[in-house]
């Protein structure tokens, strides 16, 4: 190999190098310039007290474009959370199920049993959600979690029932999220609340609940 040759390889090694030094900086520009505008959506989940009614769950567009077409599903793995709260409260004569589109909790009487029905699904629709939390919405949390979370804590920490003090640590509540950027890109986004605590409020005679 002779000169050259060298200075050629060399020469054709430094134009790959440019070349791939260019692609870079097209692809970080490109990247760059779409998270400009690319939406991000955030899910602020309420304090809830026991003996009120629930407060709304906040979505607020934390990106820097407008997110459409939003869709929010709220769901909680009732399959595995009905079983340990029947287990747990089986000799207090209160049982959970799942019928028709709702969550039932019967309770027995002296003469038979009451039930209450609680619709399960929970679901918003937002046409257009624009950045900044001035434009934050609001949905409603699912009609069943705050009773069950008033039962939950009722019998785990007022009666003192061990294995529902146990059950708590399982309530858990999933966001499944939807939207579109401006350019029509689907984008999804899923975020798992769970149980954080609850503080007694001995004044106001409730319960205090948080999650993270």
């Amino acid at each position: 190999m002779n000169v050259s040759d060298i200075a050629s390889m060399f020469a054709a090694l430094g134009s790959c190098a440019a070349a791939l030094a260019t692609w870079r900086t097209v692809t970080e520009m490109k990247r760059q310039r779409e998270a400009s505008w690319r939406p991000d959506i955030a899910c602020i989940f309420p304090v809830l007290t026991t003996g009120e009614d629930a407060p709304c769950l906040r979505l607020r567009n934390v990106g820097f474009g407008v997110a459409k077409d939003v869709r929010v599903e709220l769901s909680m793995p009732l399959e595995r959370l009905i079983p340990v709260v029947n287990e747990a409260l089986r000799d207090e004569g209160i049982s959970l199920a799942r019928e028709d589109g709702q969550i039932k909790i019967f309770h027995s009487e002296e003469n038979g049993f009451s039930s209450r029905g609680l619709s399960l699904p929970c679901a918003a629709f937002i046409d257009h959600l624009l950045p900044g939390g001035e434009h934050a919405a609001e949905m409603k949390l699912p009609a069943y979690l705050l009773p069950l979370l008033e039962l939950a804590v009722e019998w785990g920490l007022e009666r003192d029932n061990a294995r529902m003090r146990d059950v708590l640590g399982e309530f858990t509540l999933e966001a499944d999220i939807r939207f579109s950027d401006m350019g029509g890109v689907p984008h999804q986004r899923k975020r798992t609340f769970a149980f954080f605590g609850a503080v007694h409020d001995i004044p106001q005679r409730n319960f205090i609940i948080r999650f993270k």
